[in-house]
């Protein structure tokens, strides 16, 4: 498989409800309360084709604390495929914000402009199937039983679009586009990141790099971490910016979410397959920067379960957050055909039992989440012994853990 470089310094590149109490991002969290109940989806885009990325607005209401804990209150959408296949698809808490600028860019200290009209539980599906479909929303709160909403019916027609990459099904050692069963060969570069220094036109944006790869490559790995993490504490003070998005474990930045939002359409447009990048070595180092272990959701002086760095690995709690954040990875962009890989542990190498226990109770749960309704290949940058667990062999790695 191609190994992916970074680029020079251009560079390395709801009607909805709940009750809080806390600062940040948790303010701005819904507070309804009243008889749970679960309304018909509303399918709120078009045309609805085959491996279209399709949104549906969710009306219910209940109460609860967290919208991103599944623990609190679970979303999910049951839909019976035309061929009978009944399959489970995650629904997400979306909170609505634009960048000021108008551009996509994933780093912190960048304003956004709040909508809070378009708050809202939502659920994505790309359909690989032509033909009828129903589907009903299945509500589980904390306590309480779960709660069915009715079933509604949408018809997906054909189309030429590209389908999700999975491992061939005549050759696992290779890629292949689902939809057609063309092979699939990565050749890009990292565009992992935009920063204030960077070139751009006259901002770097994604924008101003995805219309400069168009056509001249066809992959690229995009990184949720190192100054665009979706889960993290706010270690610095700037409230008119992305910072404010913070709340620490179990909650998600929803303007860096915007921005992912983004970065993903601009990919489809301009043809790129995208390998999520989850973390980076650089947040579990170090005690003395906003950047690095002392600001880690995960470190028990900031509410987590952690004592050091390496324990994330051990304990069945930061194992559990986890898990919770790949499902809200998996709602909020599985739809999205331009999502090629997740790849977890950036620059790092050489995995310990632990690690390796680790990646594969992460490998096996993207498949779970996934089962039925699309392939997403599963892998990291711990090297060696992972490469034979992984869905996909990495051979670059930067340092040693």
């Amino acid at each position: 498989l191609p190994t992916m470089k970074c680029l020079p310094r251009l560079p390395i590149l709801l009607v909805l409800l709940g009750t809080t109490a806390l600062a940040g991002l948790r303010e701005g969290l819904p507070q309804e309360a009243g008889v749970p109940s679960v309304g018909q989806p509303i399918l709120a885009t078009s045309p609805a084709e085959r491996f279209a990325r399709l949104e549906f607005n969710l009306p219910f209401k209940a109460s609860y604390t967290n919208p991103f804990d599944p623990d609190d209150i679970r979303v999910d959408a049951h839909i019976r495929l035309p061929d009978g296949q009944i399959v489970v698809v995650p629904a997400f808490y979306y909170q609505g914000w634009e960048p000021e600028n108008g551009k996509t860019q994933m780093q912190l200290w960048i304003r956004y402009r709040r909508l809070a009209d378009q708050d809202g539980w939502r659920l994505r599906f790309a359909p690989a199937q032509v033909g009828e479909h129903q589907v009903h929303i299945v509500m589980r709160r904390r306590k309480g039983r779960p709660i069915s909403g009715p079933q509604m019916t949408f018809s997906v027609a054909d189309s030429a679009r590209p389908g999700f990459i999975r491992a061939s099904v005549r050759n696992a050692m290779y890629f292949e586009d689902s939809g057609t069963g063309e092979p699939f060969v990565g050749i890009g570069a990292n565009v992992a990141w935009t920063r204030a220094q960077d070139p751009g036109d006259p901002l770097p944006s994604y924008e101003y790099y995805f219309g400069k790869a168009k056509g001249k490559m066809n992959a690229t790995r995009v990184w949720l971490c190192h100054w665009a993490w979706l889960e993290w504490t706010p270690a610095v003070k700037a409230p008119e910016t992305n910072w404010a998005g913070y709340a620490g474990l179990g909650y998600y930045n929803q303007q860096i979410a915007v921005a992912l939002d983004r970065v993903f359409r601009l990919a489809s447009d301009a043809g790129l397959r995208v390998m999520l990048v989850t973390e980076d070595n650089n947040e579990h180092f170090g005690q003395g920067k906003s950047d690095q272990w002392a600001a880690n959701p995960y470190n028990r002086k900031n509410g987590g379960p952690c004592e050091k760095p390496q324990d994330i690995f051990g304990s069945t709690e930061a194992r559990t957050w986890y898990r919770k954040r790949l499902r809200y990875i998996v709602a909020r962009w599985g739809a999205e055909t331009a999502l090629w890989a997740i790849n977890s542990w950036n620059d790092c190498s050489t995995p310990n039992e632990d690690q390796l226990s680790w990646l594969r109770e992460m490998r096996d749960h993207v498949h779970a989440l996934t089962k039925g309704w699309r392939p997403l290949v599963y892998g990291s940058n711990l090297v060696r012994e992972a490469n034979a667990e992984m869905d996909y062999a990495q051979a670059g790695a930067a340092l040693r853990t």
